[in-house]
Formats: structure tokens, sequence, C-alpha cells
């Protein structure tokens, strides 16, 4: 057997290069797990809306905020391909899963409502695709949320004088919220640091293979 030339032999192109870098590799991780949260948010808000009509009467207004979400969570796997970009579409989806949150619970208990709980999984996701600073903006709009149900016992008395206090419900839920942020904005760091370690791992191990051409040639 002969040995091939420098001229024979196909070399990778930049962008096959690039679909085996480690930045590659996050940003299609990244895609698969947004369409697969798009596409489980989607049907969990059809199915929580198709029972919340059927169980009790729903308001104007949270028909229209399920529609608006259904029309994100249905659309965010569309704009991810359409951009190229997984951080646009988690844009899409994060906003989306803001109607379903506090909407509900502005017409059904207040600070009381159990929907306030799906709000943990905004600010604890958004790190992963967007950032940490973006995980503290949607902390501060859940507290901001959070603190104008809790006021709004003080101008429906209907809303006070359950068994349990308000405050407790109010206190946990800026409890659960706070841990989600900080579980996602740990998770984005490690993933970080990982991607970096990759990246200087994918570099040394190319300068040793171009070192043992030039030996070898």
């Amino acid at each position: 057997m002969t040995k091939k030339s420098d001229h024979e032999i196909k070399r990778p192109t930049p962008r096959e290069k690039n679909l085996t870098g480690p930045a590659r590799i996050f940003s299609l991780n990244e895609s698969r797990l947004l369409r697969g949260l798009s596409r489980g948010a989607f049907l969990a808000l059809v199915l929580g809306g198709l029972v919340g009509s059927l169980t009790m009467d729903l308001e104007a207004g949270e028909y229209a905020a399920f529609a608006f979400s259904l029309i994100c969570f249905g659309a965010a796997p569309w704009v991810i391909t359409r951009t190229g970009s997984p951080a646009t579409g988690a844009i899409v989806l994060l906003i989306g899963a803001l109607g379903p949150v506090f909407v509900p619970a502005y017409y059904q208990e207040g600070i009381r409502s159990p929907y306030l709980l799906w709000f943990v999984v905004i600010p604890m996701l958004a790190p992963l695709f967007l950032g940490a600073r973006f995980a503290v903006v949607a902390l501060a709009v859940g507290l901001a949320g959070f603190t104008v149900l809790y006021l709004r016992q003080w101008f429906d008395p209907g809303l006070a004088g359950k068994a349990v206090p308000a405050f407790f419900f109010y206190f946990n839920l800026v409890l659960a919220a706070s841990f989600g942020t900080a579980v996602g904005v740990a998770t984005r760091r490690s993933n970080l640091r990982i991607r970096r370690d990759l990246e200087i791992l994918e570099q040394e191990i190319g300068a040793k293979v171009a070192d043992v051409q030039k030996l070898t040639a």
C-alpha cells in the first residue's frame, strides 16, 4: 500500500469541523431539548385547558392567555429552525409560559393559586439557554407578580380569611423561585465550564496531531 499524498487526503471543511466541535454539539443538544420542551408544554397546556374548561368556569382573559401561550409553544420549534438560534426559541417559549401562570392565578384564588408553582420552572430553565442575567430578570418578574397577587387580598376581602394565611403561600413561592434561579445559574455556569474545557481539549489534541504529522512527514 502506498502512502496517500496531502492532496489525496480529504480534509474536513470548516463547516464539517463545526459539526463535530463542542460548541456545535451543545447547540444541537439545546435545540433538541427546546423542541421537546415546547411540544411537552403545548400538550400539557391543551390538557390543562380542557380539564379546566370542563371543571370550572373560565374567564375570557384565561382563554386569551391560553391561546397566546399555545401559539408561543407551537411556534418555538419553528423559530429555532428558522433562525438557527436556540436562545431565540427559548425566549418565545418562556414568554408563552408566563400566561398560564399568572393569568389564571389572578382569576382563581390569587396568591393561593396552584398555577403559581409552575413559575419555578421558568428561572430554572432560563439560564440554561439565555444566561444568568435573563434568569435574574425572570426572577424579578416573578417576584413582582407574586407581590401584586399577595397585596390584592387587601383590596378584595373575599380572597382573605382562608384557613392557611396568604403569607405562607407568598413566602414559599418566593423561596421556590429563588431556589430554582440558583439551580439554573449553577447549571449554566457548569455547562459553560464544560464547554470551555472541551474546546481547550480539542485545541490541545489538534496541536498534538499536527506535531505528529510533522514528525512522520
